[in-house]
């Protein structure tokens, strides 16, 4: 997840993101093939991901992929992926409506 309300280019480098992305890919309980981000904002959609793509390197650069543009256009992008609307959150657009709190509380019954 990538959270950007409080972040400044100089937090970037590519040591810390090299580090972070490989965290994460170690610490996941699921092989990640690619990283789809929907709707990003200006600075980091436009600026930011193109420099990281380049700098980090092939392999990060065919995973990470970045959409843009309306609603319609970000499903369509995603379904060229194989990302289907049906599992495409409604808020990006697709028809999965998430409900986190009967979730967790459904999770909860269940002592997960």
């Amino acid at each position: 997840m990538i959270y950007q309300k409080h972040e400044v280019l100089s937090d970037f480098s590519k040591k810390f993101v090299l580090q972070n992305l490989e965290l994460e890919m170690d610490c996941l309980p699921i092989r990640c093939n690619a990283v789809h981000l929907c709707h990003p904002n200006f600075v980091f959609g436009e600026i930011i991901a193109p420099v990281l793509k380049f700098i980090l390197g092939k392999r990060f650069r065919l995973m990470f992929q970045v959409h843009r543009g309306l609603l319609q256009e970000v499903v369509a992008q995603l379904e060229s992926f194989g990302i289907h609307k049906n599992i495409v959150p409604y808020d990006f657009g697709g028809n999965q409506r998430l409900d986190v709190v009967s979730w967790l509380e459904k999770r909860r019954t269940l002592d997960l």
